[in-house]
């Protein structure tokens, strides 16, 4: 396998933890946040500590690996999350909970308040983003 290669296989894997931090998140909105916040501000909330913990994992990632990818990497994990995450969402929701697949491409729709595009824009930005964030820590010490 090549380094590339091994990189995003390794960042496939570390991928699995951002379904996991989805649904605490959710949880937590759902529970919690909407109770104290209403709706629409715990929706927003969320959906920035969602972005955070994306964030998070991909700066873990990057630390704990050393300085092996390249910037072209960093954009094809970003890519790589995105596409994992979108087909999560229709295999998930779409296969075993028969969401309609009408119902999945509403959360698209900017316009009418929904900010499910934020977030695979948070994701396909996370990896560069979290390497900025990891260099400027290294640089400090």
């Amino acid at each position: 396998m090549t380094r590339r290669g091994r990189f995003l296989f390794n960042g496939a894997l570390v991928w699995l933890l951002m379904p996991v931090a989805a649904i605490a998140n959710g949880a937590l909105r759902e529970l919690l946040l909407a109770r104290l916040l209403g709706e629409q501000a715990a929706e927003i909330l969320a959906v920035l500590l969602l972005l955070v913990l994306i964030y998070l994992i991909a700066a873990v990632f990057l630390s704990r690996i050393g300085r092996r990818y390249r910037l072209a990497d960093l954009w094809a994990l970003g890519f790589l999350w995105m596409v994992l995450t979108i087909a999560f969402e229709i295999i998930f929701f779409g296969v075993f909970l028969s969401v309609p697949i009408s119902a999945l491409l509403e959360a698209y729709n900017v316009f009418a308040g929904e900010f499910w595009v934020v977030i695979l824009v948070g994701i396909l930005l996370a990896p560069r983003l979290a390497h900025v964030g990891v260099r400027l820590l290294r640089q400090r010490d």
